[in-house]
């Protein structure tokens, strides 16, 4: 993306505020290593996604939905325990 934080408030309308953008900031550069693993966990998925059927789809898409509600709620407890006001 290439934002400095400002733009970043900015690119979400002002939904977020700057403390919740360096919040989330400073837990990327502490998880880096698992989260970026984890990016590229999904990237594989979702290529192998596309290259199936579209028949086998509706069985792989119940994955999704586990998947992201795992990662708020990593996200959400990360916030808590840095005593931030990250919660999305």
């Amino acid at each position: 993306m290439g934002q400095i934080p400002d733009e970043i408030v900015q690119t979400f309308g002002g939904r977020l505020s700057l403390a919740q953008v360096h919040a989330a900031l400073a837990y990327y550069y502490a998880n880096q290593a698992e989260i970026d693993a984890d990016l590229e966990a999904d990237d594989r998925e979702t290529e192998a996604l596309e290259r199936q059927p579209r028949a086998d789809l509706a069985e792989s898409a119940s994955y999704m939905p586990r998947r992201f509600g795992f990662a708020r709620h990593d996200f959400q407890k990360a916030a808590r325990r840095d005593n931030s006001n990250v919660v999305p």
